[in-house]
C-alpha cells in the first residue's frame, strides 16, 4: 500500500501515463487529493473571478481564466491517466475513462476503480 504523499508523487511522475496498473491506493490518495486542491483552490478563484469581472476594464478577467484552466488541467490530466491505469489494474480496458465527460459517467468509473485488480 502507497502512502499519500507517495501515491501523488507517483501520479505526477507518470502525468499522462495511460498505460500501465495503478494500485488502489494510488488511485484514491490521488482523487482524495484531486478533491482537497478543488475544495481549497475553487473558492478563492470564483472570488477572483467574480471581482475581475466586475471591475469596468476588465483586463484581469481574461487572465484569472487562463491561471483557472492550466490549474485545472494541471491537476486533471495525471487523475485521468491514474483513472486509466487504476481501471487497466481490474482487467478492464482504460478507454472507459472517455466516459468521464458525460452524465453519470464519474459515478461508473469511480465503480470501476472500487473493484480489486
Amino acid at each position: 500500500m502507497m502512502s499519500f504523499p507517495q501515491a501523488i508523487r507517483t501520479c505526477y511522475r507518470k502525468y499522462a501515463a495511460f498505460s500501465g496498473r495503478a494500485q488502489l491506493s494510488e488511485f484514491w490518495f490521488f482523487w482524495l487529493y484531486y478533491v482537497l486542491v478543488l475544495l481549497i483552490a475553487f473558492p478563492p478563484f470564483v472570488i477572483l473571478l467574480v471581482l475581475a469581472a466586475r471591475d469596468s476594464s476588465t483586463r484581469y478577467f481574461p487572465l484569472f481564466l487562463l491561471i483557472g484552466a492550466v490549474v485545472w488541467f494541471a491537476h486533471t490530466i495525471p487523475l485521468l491517466a491514474a483513472m486509466s491505469r487504476r481501471i487497466q489494474d481490474t482487467g478492464a480496458t482504460g478507454w472507459l475513462v472517455l466516459f468521464f465527460p458525460i452524465p453519470l459517467g464519474p459515478l461508473l468509473i469511480l465503480a470501476w476503480c472500487c473493484v480489486p485488480g
